[in-house]
């Protein structure tokens, strides 16, 4: 019996130990230490740092560096907007949110906090993470922050995102994401954000990054990717995704270039406009592979553009682009492989932040369609069609 009790105490300390402390932060000061940073240096692996609502500012507050350390500091709220990280980040003074710069993995993580106002020269305006940190971040918005790479975010090797924001952030390369060679992204919106290339995402070299059920909308790229700028090596898998209203002289959504292989499988493109190629451009000796997906209304180029590029798509609906629907790039593939080219018929809803669902009518419809199932990244919601159809044109007037 003493045996036994010897070996259920040492495992109820251990369990304690793993679960580790929590300590508080507030704005003012009077927690259990006065900023994040020193909380942080203080803390122990498996610690928990919890900021009360409010604005933190200054340092000890910004350029908060987890030095290698397996702690998550989060809103006691859990609600990102009401727990700021404020940077104050400038040309002649700056700063960013949070540093993972020591090999942290996905014990290090940040959760249901805004980081604002970050500006740093080159990497990563909101979070830097270097290229073998791999932390978590969780319910977070990144929000108006610059760099010259990845504005609201940048690098990080096996870093996973989860329900975050990435939203009217700036850079040269990602303006909401950049250089995340194999991040893990789900049910992330990439909205507002700006950038030369990739307004919303920018990844390259020998990546693999996965992206579930995001949403890239109304971002801007002034020469490439609107939505995302995708290059050298990289095999990124796209699931369930809406990419909608973002714009790019090349690649209004998508641009792909230099031996890349990006899949896309139940995804939604509409109301992309680009001026000199198509929603998705696709170069240099790339094989890009498309399913289960609709590509509509663009409002300027056509729908697919290749150049010394392959692009196969199987069970897509390719209607209504300003340029073209079947054509270049992937003329000759409608009909056949159980591609459409009819009026996916979107609902219409008064509410922009509503998704692209579909009428029961619709030939994107999992049971209007036996041969492909769904077509899209939502399934119906609406049980009449309307008299007019959904053009973008009738779109456009709704969502604006």
């Amino acid at each position: 019996m003493r045996h036994a009790l010897s070996i259920t105490f040492t495992t109820l300390a251990l369990v304690l130990a793993a679960a580790g402390s929590t300590y508080v932060v507030t704005p003012d000061g009077t927690g259990d230490y006065p900023t994040i940073q020193i909380a942080l240096v203080a803390a122990a692996d498996g610690d928990v740092i919890e900021l009360t609502d409010g604005t933190f500012a200054g340092d000890g507050n910004r350029d908060i560096d987890f030095q290698g350390r397996a702690v998550t500091v989060r809103s006691q709220s859990g609600d990102p907007g009401t727990c700021i990280i404020e940077c104050n980040g400038s040309e002649t003074d700056p700063h960013r949110g949070f540093i993972f710069q020591t090999d942290e993995g996905p014990d290090s993580g940040v959760e249901g906090i805004t980081v604002v106002h970050g500006w740093v020269e080159m990497y990563g305006g909101g979070i830097f993470c270097e290229d073998y940190a791999s932390p978590t971040i969780t319910r977070c918005t990144l929000l108006k922050n610059e760099a010259a790479y990845g504005g609201g975010m940048c690098g990080g090797a096996f870093s996973t995102i989860t329900g975050c924001s990435f939203i009217e952030n700036e850079a040269v390369r990602g303006g909401g994401l950049g250089r995340a060679p194999s991040t893990v992204l789900t049910d992330c919106e990439f909205v507002g954000n700006a950038a030369t290339y990739g307004g919303g995402i920018y990844i390259r070299s020998s990546c693999s990054p996965s992206l579930t059920r995001c949403l890239f909308e109304g971002n801007a790229a002034s020469h490439s990717g609107g939505g995302l700028h995708i290059e050298q090596h990289c095999y990124p898998v796209l699931t369930g995704c809406t990419i909608a209203g973002n714009s790019a002289p090349i690649g209004a959504a998508i641009d792909v270039s230099i031996e890349c292989a990006p899949t896309l499988v139940n995804c939604t493109l509409w109301g992309n406009a680009c001026t000199y190629t198509g929603v998705i451009s696709s170069y240099e000796y790339c094989n890009l592979v498309i399913e289960n997906s609709i590509i509509s209304f663009s409002e300027e180029g056509w729908a697919v553009s290749c150049s010394d590029s392959k692009t196969l798509l199987t069970c897509c609906d390719v209607y209504g682009n300003a340029g073209g629907d079947w054509v270049d790039g992937i003329e000759g593939q409608g009909g056949i492989d159980g591609n459409i080219c009819e009026d996916p018929l979107f609902c219409l809803h008064e509410n922009p932040d509503e998704p692209l669902t579909l009428f029961t009518d619709s030939p994107c419809a999992a049971e209007n369609n036996p041969e492909c199932g769904q077509i899209g990244a939502w399934g119906v919601a609406c049980a009449v069609t309307p008299v007019q159809a959904a053009t973008w044109g009738s779109i456009k007037g709704v969502f604006r």
